[in-house]
């Protein structure tokens, strides 16, 4: 998995300032990296990948 900008206690309230390189228009929050993780965990036919989690960016 390769994620973007996710806001985290780390990046703080600054991550939001990055939104607007986004397409999606917003940073990444925790629950996308999780959603993303729990595709791969599930996916018994994906192997050798990477999952952009970037909104797009």
């Amino acid at each position: 998995m390769a994620p973007g900008v996710i806001r985290t206690p780390l990046t703080g309230e600054g991550a939001d300032s990055l939104a607007s390189i986004h397409p999606l228009g917003r940073v990444g929050e925790v629950r996308d990296t999780t959603e993303a993780a729990l595709f791969l965990a599930r996916a018994g036919f994906v192997t050798g990948t990477t999952l952009d989690v970037d909104g797009g960016y």
